[in-house]
């Protein structure tokens, strides 16, 4: 069988043989594989194997084909933005819907299993979609997007924690008077979160950084720019 890196290029083979994988003619680039090739149904679950570091495959087996594809959402805009690989082999996206509560678009975060089965999804009031996220140490992910809260007539950068089972924990809302926005996060070594994005002071654009805790609370924040 094979995989491939990190970049989705070159191939990695696994599980090779070190004998002649019986090629129909691979001087000229046919890779076809006798019936009675030694890489047929060798690998795991009866797949074909590889040999000769080039890989067994038949006619009927293109590099890069699909595994699967899945198609979630409703009759209106649904969009995923980001995806991140979960350590039990699932897979966590987030984004938007239209769909949900339309007119009213909502934040979107939605996990399938490996085969690509939905687990559970997750729409987020007071945000119209999820600009960032990463996953947690807990099995969980946080989440930070822009939001308005109350009647205030600026929004707020919010950050959002669910559990594994896609359950909310706790939101925290963070920016002052001038307009807040949250585009992205990250859980550091020490379990704690660092965020950023924008805040506007002066009417001017400034980088917007801030640290929580596990459970939300503010350790320090920064501001720069001109």
């Amino acid at each position: 069988g094979f995989s491939t890196n990190l970049d989705g290029f070159e191939p990695i083979l696994t599980n090779v043989i070190d004998v002649d994988p019986l090629f129909c003619d691979s001087e000229n680039s046919d890779f076809t594989i006798y019936d009675n090739s030694p890489c047929i149904g060798s690998g795991i679950d009866g797949a074909n194997m590889g040999a000769y570091g080039i890989g067994c495959f038949n006619s009927n087996l293109e590099i890069g084909e699909p595994v699967w594809v899945r198609h979630f959402g409703g009759i209106y805009s649904d969009e995923f933005v980001q995806v991140k690989e979960s350590s039990d082999g699932g897979y966590v996206s987030v984004g938007f819907s239209d769909s949900y509560d339309y007119p009213n678009r909502k934040g979107w975060v939605h996990k399938v299993d490996e085969f690509g089965n939905e687990l559970w999804s997750y729409y987020i009031s007071d945000i119209s979609e999820v600009s960032g996220f990463d996953l947690t140490s807990d099995g969980g992910c946080i989440l930070i997007g822009t939001a308005w809260q109350g009647g205030e007539m600026s929004p707020d950068m919010l950050i959002v924690k669910l559990n594994s089972n896609g359950i909310e924990q706790w939101r925290q809302y963070f920016g002052g008077l001038s307009a807040d926005q949250g585009k992205v996060i990250h859980q550091l070594s020490d379990g704690n979160y660092v965020a950023g994005g924008y805040t506007v002071l002066g009417g001017n654009y400034q980088y917007y950084v801030i640290k929580i805790d596990t459970n939300g609370n503010e350790i320090w924040n920064w501001v720069y720019g001109n």
